[in-house]
């Protein structure tokens, strides 16, 4: 069974605004302004040439055109906040966790 067979939550292909912000971060990098390659309602990946830390704990906000997202009852732009834990790091990004229930601001 491949990876995306196992996941339960649906997972978007988007190019989503995001910040990322970590008080763990040993580099002076610790707000990042990125895109997210993909989302779900558990996590995000995060493209970047300099992913934080596994286990780093994380403040996430991405920036959703609802538009994109299928059948919600929103329109406009969400604002998507949560905090997470990165899972995994890759050349490309990172893999990031949430920990809590995302929270969803419409903004427009």
């Amino acid at each position: 069974m491949s990876r995306e067979e196992k996941r339960d939550l649906i997972r978007y292909r988007l190019a989503a605004p995001a910040t990322i912000e970590s008080e763990q971060s040993d580099r002076d990098e610790s707000f990042q302004y990125l895109l997210t390659r993909d989302v779900s309602g558990g996590g995000a990946y995060f493209k970047t040439e300099q992913p934080l830390q596994t286990d780093a704990d994380v403040k996430v906000k991405i920036f959703l055109e609802v538009g994109k997202l299928g059948n919600l009852p929103l329109s406009g732009h969400v604002l998507v906040q949560a905090d997470g834990i990165v899972l995994r790091t890759e050349s490309t990004g990172m893999a990031v966790k949430f920990s809590t229930v995302c929270q969803v601001i419409p903004v427009c």
